[in-house]
């Protein structure tokens, strides 16, 4: 449990990371991780 837990936390802090990134480089415009997520759990 704490091993998954853990790994969850750091995946959606590298996640964030890039996407911070990638919206300085306007390589994704703003919102798409938003977006993304709430396809993403639908299916």
């Amino acid at each position: 449990g704490t091993v998954m837990s853990r790994l969850h936390r750091g995946r959606r802090q590298l996640r964030g990371m890039l996407e911070d990134y990638a919206r300085d480089r306007g390589l994704v415009p703003a919102g798409a991780g938003e977006s993304n997520e709430a396809k993403g759990s639908g299916s």
